[in-house]
């Protein structure tokens, strides 16, 4: 035990020794910064940066670096000192501005331009050991882009010249009157760590602790274009690029943070006790999973008609595939079933949806849907495909609020299947519960200087949780939903022409095939193999639904059902734009602004 302690008192001082000698190193650090950025109704920006120095050492003064090479203009409003930097609301004291200044002056300012749209705020005030807050205000002109479809405001607010590492980085961006928390996205970039959430209607926070040396921080924001009275609007529609691009963004980073996660996991580990303890748990799983195997000749013959398509592929797969696919499914179900009809207007070039009014009980998903589609957008009893088309272009806010609210819909509907057993789902949950404590348990091993059997104890915690993770808790009767699932899709993955002449015999079973094959994407393929049996001169009486089967023939017009939803709903994206974590982003090269801080 004296030993154990001794050991991590030596830890404990190593750390602090190394911890000592960085802070000393470094000599110029930013405590904190804050950012007060307003956009204004005639497309200005209006900032307070507000800066706290921890000086270590001698400096004659600091320096505020800016970057206005996006915008059209920049004019600094004043400089001024904190006179108790770390207390909120402090008096502030007033700078004046120099056309030239010398060491050892104090309480004035120099602007220094290198008329490559970058400006130096150079602030004379002499400092040792001590601690200094200062305030930058200034005004940006041209900083904010006005489109068809959306204002965006796209800044680096600090570059990836920036000199001094900062503690704290608040941005507090405010929008202009008028605007609401509803119809905002925002978006931060730079490092992983950030974060950013709207806090109100008007004002959005951008937040990075720990920000290294020569890291960008910028951010992006969206809002509706009528707020900026006194911009002239570009013709140009920006939001869906801009939205599809900050996906882009988003999944990179997160395989970063994934990647990141992963390497900290295999760093853990764990004492002899939890080897032991997990090859019970391990032995324990096993021993289930064999347990939870069922006779396969006991499984029920596939029948896939007797499930939801949109349902069992949610179910099966947490499916959250192409919005417009979704759809494009489930109005095909719709049709197959009875409940709409599809007539083709041949002199509107248009198609038509029209309700039948049967008498079915609808899930409630498809009760949303049958509303949104047919009354909302149509007049009650159809809806073209035009209809969508132009609603969807004049409602894209609306339109996208109401597919997202349909999607978790649905997934609600998915969580509520009896397709579970409860009782591997305890021991699953219960099982990832007690790794998380043996991870907890290695770090404290590895502390104690316990490497071999930590590291051993971190392979088996690996193996156990990922055992754990991949038991699967469905009961027998979603096994066989699974089983269907399946099936239906791999046989329309290698759909051939034999099947497509089999499936003659067999309409019905050829509808569901096709509201499938929507799901998938794969439903070209699946209507050209299909055409070749169905040929040009068919008899349209012959089928249950006369769209279902000639719907491959709309594919090259110019209202097809499918591209009309591809158009109108594939820039969609799920909480895209409400907050949440920083994204790579462009590496501060599409954004205006940039610059740092440091001493002088």
């Amino acid at each position: 035990m004296k030993f154990k302690l001794y050991l991590m008192s030596l830890l404990c001082a190593v750390s602090l020794f190394f911890l000592g000698h960085t802070a000393y190193a470094e000599e110029l650090v930013v405590n904190e910064q804050r950012i007060y950025a307003e956009i204004m109704n005639d497309g200005s920006l209006r900032v307070n940066d507000d800066t706290v120095f921890d000086i270590s050492g001698y400096y004659n003064g600091m320096f505020r670096d800016i970057s206005y090479d996006k915008a059209k203009s920049i004019k600094i409003l004043r400089v001024q000192e904190a006179v108790d930097p770390q207390k909120p609301g402090s008096e502030m004291l007033n700078y004046s501005k120099v056309g030239k200044a010398k060491e050892g002056d104090s309480e004035v300012y120099t602007l220094e331009d290198d008329k490559k749209n970058n400006i130096r705020v150079k602030i004379f005030s002499p400092s040792k050991n001590t601690v200094k807050g200062f305030r930058v205000s200034y005004e940006l002109k041209g900083a904010v882009n006005k489109y068809k479809d959306t204002s965006e405001f796209y800044w680096k607010f600090i570059g990836k010249n920036n000199e001094t590492p900062i503690r704290r980085l608040e941005i507090y961006l405010r929008f202009p009157n008028g605007a609401l928390k509803e119809n905002i996205k925002v978006f931060g970039h730079g490092p992983l760590n950030g974060n950013v959430k709207i806090l109100d209607d008007r004002t959005a926070l951008f937040t990075v602790d720990n920000l290294k040396s020569n890291t960008f921080v910028e951010v992006r924001a969206l809002f509706p274009p009528e707020l900026l009275s006194g911009v002239p609007a570009s013709n140009e529609e920006k939001l869906s690029s801009i939205l599809q691009e900050e996906q882009g963004y988003t999944e990179k980073a997160n395989k970063k943070i994934k990647v990141n996660n992963t390497f900290i996991n295999l760093s853990k580990i764990a004492p002899i006790a939890v080897i032991i303890i997990n090859a019970f748990i391990l032995a324990f799983i096993i021993y289930q999973i064999r347990k939870g195997k069922y006779n396969e000749y006991a499984k029920e013959v596939i029948n896939i008609e007797r499930y939801n398509p949109v349902l069992l592929s949610f179910y099966s797969e947490s499916y959250a595939g192409k919005i417009s696919n979704v759809l494009l499914a489930q109005l095909l179900d719709f049709v197959r079933r009875g409940h709409l009809t599809i007539e083709e207007l041949k002199d509107a070039n248009d198609s038509r949806f029209l309700k039948t009014h049967k008498e079915e009980q609808l899930l409630p998903h498809e009760e949303y849907i049958m509303k949104w589609f047919i009354e909302d957008i149509g007049d009650g009893n159809g809806v073209t495909l035009t209809e969508i088309e132009n609603y969807s272009k004049d409602n894209k806010e609306e339109n996208s609020k109401k597919a997202y609210e349909w999607i978790n819909l649905i997934r609600k509907e998915v969580a509520n299947l009896d397709y579970r057993d409860k009782g591997k789902f305890k021991i699953k949950a219960t099982v990832l519960v007690v790794e998380i404590l043996f991870y907890i348990i290695s770090i404290l091993s590895l502390v104690l200087g316990n490497v071999l059997y930590g590291i051993l104890s971190l392979v088996i915690s690996i193996i156990t949780s990922i055992s754990a993770a991949l038991m699967k808790t469905r009961n027998e009767e979603g096994q066989i939903a699974y089983e269907n699932y399946k099936f239906i899709k791999d046989k329309l993955k290698g759909f051939d022409e034999k099947e497509a002449k089999e499936l003659m015999d067999n309409m019905e079973l050829g509808e569901i095939y096709l509201v499938y094959s929507a799901l998938f994407n794969l439903k070209d393929n699946f209507m050209s193999k299909m055409k070749l049996n169905i040929g040009d001169n068919y008899n349209p009486a012959n089928y249950q639904s006369y769209y279902l089967w000639s719907s491959y023939h709309l594919y090259d017009g110019n209202f097809d059902l499918n591209s009309t939803l591809d158009n109108s709903f594939s820039s969609y994206d799920t909480n895209l734009g409400s907050g949440g974590s920083f994204s790579g982003g462009s590496s501060g090269v599409s954004s205006g602004g940039g610059g740092g801080s440091g001493g002088f």
